[in-house]
């Protein structure tokens, strides 16, 4: 029973070392400053609830640092555009804000204690031995301009979604049948020939007229506008700035030192063990208290510890070996047991007997282990810098309240330079999509195209950058999008109007074969007119190598022929080719595969069908749920 009261109590150590580390930030640093960014516009909103621009830009982040951890050297950003990895953040966004609100509804809510135990696991917030360091945890959390509560928050939604998640794909599950129909498929293989229609042989033949390439342009204008850009006012600050005027004494260090060695102190260890006599339903406190102190009489007569819980103790998880509780600090215990615990002087004693909810306990202390408590010197400069970065982050806060004040009725940045002692910086132009300097940041591209910036002429909010500073900005130059003359862009407009034409045509010769087939000529003579050749393919399988992955991909769709005729398709690439493709025979598969094979399969086929239908459950909530996104030129599309 103690046992299973240890488990559930072990996080309350947790808990409290949360809070040590939460407490900071209540007063100042990265919680504090994190409320300031909550405002300003909302680019998202899902049943009520907004994503903020932040949210967004730093998804962008994290999934670009994913992807260059996955191409490692190979990895080109010029591959992601910033528009396309925003929008996907954006549906990443909405995805966990529906699975969060659908946990939400059902009281899915995971405790503190196993947030806690998650967090302790981050190998981040580990020092050089692997343990859980409190220093870490806030310099990982500084460095990323997160606050604790931030960081508890998103992890008890992670966790949230994933019961929601794991509920559903474990309900899955695939029949033997259904992986045999499976297997049958995957293994299926096919004959086909396919013909290729190339885009660039019908452009060479095409010759285009002034006047259509006039026409063209006029009725494709749209396509050749220059990028609207802007220019900005900005102003910057962050936390380092203000580390010059801190003053840290030698009674500061000192202070802090002495609050630090007295919270190791705190977490001295003891080994104990105990005697339970458990308050059940058919156990009264009296006769209880009777069995406990009749123990304690043996013990006192000479019985040995050990072998009387062996005999009497009622904490099945801990009786058999003699009633040892293990190592644990303060807080793994209710109040009662710890304080009769630490009560006890020296190694071998043994408490009166003391009642706690469980029941009554005899317990005794086996063994006390001290934490190893650095000396003043090696930790000086260590405690320095903490205090200083406390202190910078206190005036970086004021500053902060007081900017935040002055941009909101001020007509300018002048006011809030010179609160600074600073000038007020001019960007270079940039586009909603790309810039360099302060405008490479997306939040900063984001807020400078925003209503309130670019079209009231209003100072942004504050704005929390990926490397800890805070910006403040307002439109200085704005330069609309137009449409670039004929004769700059003549060569892109022609290209375009022959790849229109070269494909119009390839769709009026595709429709001309496949009408050929079908009227029974002979295949090679069709190539012939069309100058190309067949290319014959016999029993391929689905992950064939050599051959198209469109054409691949649409043979395998195409229907079983029937009696002696083909079945007769077509596919266009990338590129603007085009293929048409005849498929005259189909052989079903069949591997023979063990049990153990069986068994292994069928787990990877229904993880990966439980995966689709946890997909499906999104779709299902979007369905539902009213999901505002603010587009790139500031209007609401509502679904």
């Amino acid at each position: 029973m103690l046992e299973a009261m240890r488990k559930a109590l072990k996080g309350w150590v947790g808990k409290v070392l949360i809070f040590i580390f939460i407490t900071p930030f209540l007063f100042f640093g990265a919680s504090s400053i994190f409320s300031v960014f909550s405002g300003g516009d909302e680019p998202v909103e899902v049943n009520g609830e907004g994503i903020s621009v932040e949210e967004i830009a730093r998804t962008v982040e994290m999934n670009k640092q994913q992807l260059q951890q996955q191409f490692g050297e190979n990895f080109d950003p010029s591959l992601f555009s910033d528009s396309a990895m925003r929008e996907n953040a954006k549906q990443q966004l909405i995805n966990q804000k529906l699975a969060e609100q659908y946990a939400k509804d059902r009281k899915l809510d995971v405790s503190f204690e196993k947030v806690s135990e998650v967090i302790r696991e981050i190998p981040a917030f580990h020092d050089e031995f692997g343990e859980f360091s409190q220093e870490m945890f806030e310099r990982v959390l500084v460095q990323q301009g997160l606050s604790a509560k931030r960081v508890i928050e998103m992890i008890r939604s992670d966790m949230s979604v994933e019961q929601v998640q794991r509920t559903l794909m474990s309900s899955h599950f695939m029949l033997e049948t259904e992986l045999q129909d499976m297997d049958v498929l995957r293994n299926q293989k096919r004959d086909i020939a396919y013909l290729e229609l190339s885009l660039e042989k019908f452009r060479k033949n095409i010759e285009v007229s002034d006047e259509q390439v006039e026409d063209y342009y006029q009725a494709n204008a749209a396509r050749y506008m220059t990028e609207e850009t802007l220019t900005i006012d900005y102003l910057t600050l962050s936390p380092d700035e203000f580390s010059a005027q801190v003053v840290i004494s030698e009674d500061d260090i000192k202070q802090k030192y002495e609050s630090e060695i007295s919270d190791l102190k705190l977490q001295q260890e003891r080994q104990a063990a105990h005697i339970l006599i458990a308050l059940d339903e058919g156990e009264n406190a009296k006769s209880a208290k009777e069995k406990i102190d009749g123990i304690a009489k043996e013990l006192k007569a000479g019985a040995d510890f050990s072998e009387l819980a062996k005999k009497y103790s009622q904490d099945s998880g801990t009786a058999e070996q003699g009633g040892d509780l293990g190592m644990a600090a303060r807080g793994a215990y209710v109040p009662e047991f710890e304080a009769a615990l630490y009560a006890l002087e020296s190694k071998g004693a043994v408490s009166e007997p003391v009642l706690t909810e469980f029941g009554y306990h005899l317990i005794k202390l086996l063994d006390i282990e001290d934490k190893e408590l650095p000396d003043f010197d090696s930790e000086k400069d260590r405690i320095k810098n903490l205090l200083i970065a406390a202190e910078s982050r206190n005036i970086f806060q004021e500053k902060l309240s007081e900017i935040e004040e002055i941009i909101y009725e001020s007509p300018d940045l002048v006011d809030a330079a010179n609160l600074l002692g600073k000038k007020v910086l001019i960007s270079d132009a940039f586009s909603r999509k790309r810039g360099s300097g302060i405008a490479a940041h997306i939040a900063v591209r984001e807020a400078a195209f925003s209503q309130t910036v670019l079209v009231d002429k209003e100072n942004s909010a504050l704005i929390e950058l990926d490397d800890g500073q805070v910006v403040v900005l307002r439109a200085n130059t704005y330069n609309p999008s137009v449409i670039r003359g004929l004769a700059e862009v003549r060569e892109q407009v022609v290209s375009a109007l022959k790849n229109q034409l070269a494909a119009e045509q390839i769709v009026v010769k595709r429709d001309e074969i496949i009408e050929m087939l079908e009227a029974g000529e002979n295949a090679n003579g069709i190539a012939q007119k069309v100058g190309s050749v067949w290319q014959t393919k016999e029993q391929i399988k689905r992950q064939q190598a050599g051959i198209p992955a469109e054409v691949l991909a649409e043979a395998f769709k195409m229907p079983r022929p029937q009696d002696a005729t083909k079945s007769i398709s077509s596919v266009s690439k990338a590129n603007g080719d085009l293929s048409v493709i005849t498929l005259t025979k189909v052989y079903d598969g069949f591997s023979e595969m063990s049990a153990e094979d069986l068994t292994r399969e069928k787990t990877r086929s229904a993880r990966m069908d439980a995966s689709s239908v946890y997909l499906q459950h999104l779709n299902f909530l979007k369905e539902k749920a009213n999901i505002k996104v603010k587009n790139e030129s500031s209007v609401d599309a509502e679904s």
